[in-house]
């Protein structure tokens, strides 16, 4: 398979979107979950 540099430049550029995504994804969970505890703690 050969793959051109434009093609693979943009297969980077997605997995960096993904990538990013990803990581905000992560980063609201672990705020819910620190908020749930703080909460289970407050109660």
């Amino acid at each position: 398979m050969f793959f051109s540099p434009s093609a693979r430049r943009s297969t980077m550029r997605k997995e960096r979107v993904i990538g990013k995504v990803l990581l905000s994804y992560f980063q609201q969970s672990k705020w819910h979950a620190r908020i749930q505890i703080s909460h289970v703690r407050g109660h």
